[in-house]
């Protein structure tokens, strides 16, 4: 079941023992930093023991005849492009699967009909310089951040599973810091990282048992050495 902002405050304050929300009733938006805190730290302890992040795939998204990446159309919350498929813009026609992430793109000095390679460089997509010769439709996969919740955000999710176990006692943490109580802090911060290696095997399991993803077979493509 996904967990809303507000279910995700309530397990704060009961952790607090502040459970009708009395102590922090005037103070929702300064817990709601302390979840942001530890919303960032589960997406570094994440990534630290290898786990993927929140699997996501963009709508389509038009690239110009010219263009070398996506310029403001890029999505804000990616982490990690997996696999970029393109077709030509306003066709009716099967995505193709793109070449990549590629360490160095190919020096063209002419564009073709399709972009075929793509790079992760600096947290771009970048395309050859020259783009491509025609407008394409490009679909991104990719892992992408927990997003941030804000105070009037009714339909934010957190979007991991599990990760209110973490991120919960975490935040009450960073609460008990900010008032002095640095036993109550040593006490959420021990909860926390229990807690971490469950939701970590947790996830781990359940990627285990995800059927394994085959390449199709796919109409070669003209590649060169890097350069």
């Amino acid at each position: 079941m996904p967990v809303l902002l507000d279910d995700l405050l309530e397990i704060v304050q009961t952790h607090l023992n502040d459970h009708g929300g009395e102590f922090w009733k005037d103070s929702k938006q300064q817990l709601i930093v302390y979840v942001h805190e530890a919303i960032r730290d589960l997406q570094l302890e994440l990534n630290i023991h290898g786990v993927p992040l929140v699997a996501k795939q963009s709508n389509p998204i038009t690239v110009l005849a010219g263009a070398s990446d996506l310029g403001v159309n890029q999505p804000n919350d990616i982490i990690e492009p997996l696999v970029l498929q393109e077709k030509q813009h306003g066709v009716a026609e099967d995505y193709d699967e793109m070449v990549g992430p590629r360490t160095f793109l190919p020096l063209v000095s002419q564009p073709e009909a399709e972009l075929v390679w793509w790079a992760w460089v600096g947290g771009l997509i970048k395309f050859v310089s020259v783009g491509a010769s025609t407008d394409r439709d490009v679909v991104i996969q990719y892992r992408a951040g927990i997003a941030l919740p804000q105070a009037d955000d009714d339909e934010w999710t957190l979007g991991f599973p599990n990760g209110e176990m973490f991120c919960a006692p975490r935040a009450a943490m960073y609460a008990c810091n900010s008032l002095g109580d640095t036993e109550g802090a040593a006490k959420f911060e021990g909860l926390a990282l229990t807690r971490l290696q469950k939701v970590i095997q947790s996830n781990v399991r359940t990627m285990q048992r995800l059927p394994i993803r085959r390449r199709p077979y796919r109409r070669s493509r003209r590649t060169q050495p890097f350069r």
